[in-house]
């Protein structure tokens, strides 16, 4: 059984959908996916309708509340009814329920680290509750060693941790690019704008802040510089006034949360994610599936992934100045586009495909079988 918690279709319904369908197309396990929500996801939801095409069945629990000893109770019937041999949950109200649950079955429990928000003090209790319990899970699998790293410092056994990196299947990202329905044309922008697409929500550890902030010495420099945000949130305001204050207006956009982020990157010169804190962005892998060029901060896992002056180039988080001179090189250095954006490609489609990483999760689930006597 898999686990997940609701929201938007994002990196952790990504990974999970990916999963699932390596799982039954590879192996003879037989998956449940299963979703906490306040209300049942609808059945023309995408990641429910994604799951169900990939040969799994879904199983929903609605619950209001961050934690419900119903949802529990009844979680841990199901596996006993369907046979469940292992769970496997991905964020922070499945880790808790299911947990539970298994513990309650006497089953493994296998537990993703994808990162802990920590916006506010409610964040932070919810992240600092999972982070104790995930310390009983039989396994952690981190999505990065930064992650490892941080886990460990949050108190999870090193010894509980493996390391499976996220990847990305890029032949399917390239399918999905369509160039009818997302072009620069219909964005307004000229062939030979240089165009850098920022693919994360508008929260403040993403740091959009430092790239308006850079863009303040760079575009009147270079009027061709032109920047896409794509993606909704909190700090939609404060970037809309930064903006405006600094006469960006025609420099930046704000595009709001897209569904068409594959055909914004494939339209673009650059991707580039200025995050204050990261596990291993999907972005990131995504821009190089499509042979994009990256410019990333050194946080996290992104180091594992992006290589300075191999695939791209890294910044210190926080700092606008060298993401500026960053920002500088590949306005007046546009040939590299090309030769970073092919090498990006070779070491995802090599490194960070589901064939490298997701037999790892195989590996996880017979070992902690193996552990328990179950197999």
């Amino acid at each position: 059984m898999v686990s997940q918690n609701s929201g938007p279709y994002g990196a952790i319904q990504a990974v999970i959908t990916s999963t699932v369908r390596w799982l039954t197309q590879n192996t003879n396990w037989v998956v449940y996916a299963a979703n906490i929500s306040p209300v049942s996801l609808d059945e023309d939801n995408r990641y429910i309708q994604q799951v169900r095409e990939c040969g799994a069945t879904v199983v929903q629990y609605e619950t209001q509340a961050k934690f419900s000893w119903k949802v529990v109770k009844l979680m841990a019937t199901h596996m006993r009814e369907l046979g469940i041999s292992v769970a496997h949950a991905h964020g922070y109200k499945s880790d808790v329920h299911l947990l539970l649950a298994c513990r309650r079955r006497g089953l493994p429990f296998v537990a993703t680290l994808h990162n802990w928000t920590e916006h506010d003090w409610k964040d932070r209790f919810y992240s600092r509750i999972d982070q104790f319990l995930l310390r009983y899970a039989d396994v952690c699998i981190a999505v990065s060693e930064g992650m490892k790293q941080l886990a460990v410092s949050k108190g999870i056994p090193a010894e509980k941790i493996v390391v499976v990196h996220n990847w990305v299947d890029a032949d399917e990202i390239q399918e999905s690019v369509s160039p009818l329905k997302t072009s620069r044309s219909q964005l307004g922008l000229a062939m030979d704008d240089v165009v850098f697409v920022v693919p994360a929500r508008l929260s403040p550890e993403k740091g959009h802040r430092y790239l308006v902030r850079a863009l303040r010495e760079l575009a009147p420099e270079y009027p061709c510089v032109k920047v896409l945000f794509a993606g909704s949130g909190v700090c939609y305001d404060e970037l809309h006034r930064m903006i405006r204050e600094l006469k960006l207006d025609a420099v930046v956009r704000l595009l709001g949360f897209r569904t068409d982020i594959y055909s914004l990157m494939a339209l673009a010169d650059w991707v580039v994610l200025p995050s204050l804190k990261e596990a291993l962005p999907l972005s990131i892998l995504e821009a190089m599936a499509l042979r994009k060029p990256v410019i990333a901060t050194s946080v996290g896992g992104v180091p594992e992934v992006v290589q300075h002056g191999v695939n791209g180039f890294l910044v210190p988080p926080g700092d606008w100045q060298a993401l500026t001179t960053a920002m500088e090189e590949a306005v007046t250095n546009r040939d590299i586009a090309a030769k970073y954006g092919n090498r990006g490609y070779e070491i995802v489609t090599t490194q960070f495909s589901p064939q490298s990483q997701i037999p790892k999760i195989v590996k996880v689930y017979e070992d902690v079988l193996k552990r328990r006597g179950i197999a």
